[in-house]
């Protein structure tokens, strides 16, 4: 088996082993297990839910007369309180999602300020060497 152009084998950490089996293997995909769910996924889910649930019932009121007064009533509590919320819950998962986003964001930060000086470690190393 040929090396691709460009690949330096004796400094690489993945080409430590036998880099003819490493190039060899086939590419699989594997599937993380599913890990549970945090409060605020849960609560986001039940209240886009339950708004469902509120905007089914407001149209199953409304759909069931034809007396206006009475198809206010419905509309505003199932067909505006089940927007709100779904909205709410959306909100809630949302706000979820931005903050596991920032913490990921923040590890790859520390991540490549700990390669960054690292690197300037090195080649400031290689510059004093001359």
């Amino acid at each position: 088996m040929t090396m691709p152009v460009g690949v330096d084998t004796t400094q690489h950490p993945f080409f430590e082993t036998d880099v003819e089996a490493f190039l060899g293997q086939e590419t699989r995909i594997t599937t993380q297990p599913l890990r549970p769910l945090h409060w605020a996924q849960v609560i986001g889910g039940v209240l886009v839910l339950a708004g469902l649930v509120a905007e089914i019932a407001g149209w199953w009121g409304v759909s069931s007369t034809t007396e206006t007064y009475r198809q206010l009533s419905f509309f505003i509590s199932g067909g505006i309180g089940g927007a709100s919320l779904m909205g709410l819950g959306a909100t809630v998962f949302l706000s979820y999602e931005h903050r596991e986003d920032r913490r990921a964001l923040g590890r790859l930060d520390e991540r490549m300020q700990a390669l960054e000086h690292e690197l300037r470690a090195e080649t400031d190393g290689l510059g004093a060497g001359r």
